[in-house]
């Protein structure tokens, strides 16, 4: 191995391909990453592909492993030749979905000793699972707007009370800011923040509404209401039901401030 290509001057190069369009949490998918040999023979001590996202934490933001695989290990990469390795990739039930504030991606590492190591990476979408596709439509409908998501350190989540039993197990939630546009909670939820967790067998999602007393009771300030609507399999009508309880259902009583 050359000088230059242990500083990374016409080394190996690694792309990696989720060899679908499209997955969802808890799948296993199919991946494949195509090593590109540089201008000289390098030896390689492994190579791993991984899942991974950026998550916010009491201290700024981190990255996340969401899944790993090694493809193979003790390799030889020859100058100019090209081959392919698959495996597969365990989608955890908690890995976020991608929408504006979440990106996941797809990263592979060629791994060798007093070199640098050639790296690939490439966006991955990650589809809203059924259960939290049928928790966002219930609030649509309620007419409260999805905006950004954003996946959160679970202890981090719990520490601030928007998940309090959600750092048992998890490593991280996803924590949607919502918005009423239409409907009942205009002018009295300013903003509604929902956190989805993975849960056995189902979707806990914990809701904090920031709510605005001001246009219940002629009250200034404000107070958060928290409740917390757990999804199997209902269908959207049933979770609307079920959200409106837990919110209060925009008429002039005064909701409970206690979770």
């Amino acid at each position: 191995m050359g000088l230059l290509s242990r500083l990374g001057i016409g080394a190996a190069s690694v792309e990696p391909v989720l060899r679908a369009p499209r997955v969802t949490a808890g799948e296993t998918v199919p991946v494949r990453v195509t090593v590109e040999g540089g201008s000289d023979g390098q030896c390689a001590d492994a190579l791993t592909v991984r899942l991974a996202t950026v998550a916010g934490t009491d201290d700024g933001m981190r990255e996340v492993t969401l899944a790993t695989a090694t493809l193979a290990t003790d390799l030889t990469v020859e100058a100019g030749a090209r081959r392919a390795f698959d495996g597969e990739l365990a989608v955890p039930v908690w890995a976020p979905a991608t929408r504006e504030g979440t990106e996941v991606v797809l990263a592979a590492t060629l791994a060798m000793d007093w070199a640098r190591a050639p790296t690939g990476r490439t966006a991955v979408e990650v589809d809203v699972g059924p259960r939290l596709d049928r928790a966002l439509a219930a609030l649509v409908d309620l007419g409260i707007a999805v905006n950004r998501a954003q996946p959160v350190d679970a202890t981090t989540a719990a520490r601030e009370a928007t998940a309090p039993a959600a750092d048992r197990e998890l490593p991280i939630v996803q924590r949607f800011d919502c918005h009423p546009r239409a409907g009942p909670y205009v002018g009295r939820i300013r903003r509604l923040t929902l956190v989805a967790a993975p849960a056995p067998g189902g979707l806990t999602c914990y809701a904090s509404a920031d709510v605005d007393p001001d246009a219940v009771h002629g009250r200034t300030g404000g107070f958060e209401r928290f409740a917390t609507v757990e999804v199997t399999d209902q269908r959207v009508s049933t979770l609307r039901k079920e959200f409106e309880r837990a919110l209060g259902t925009g008429s002039t009583t005064e909701p409970s401030p206690g979770r």
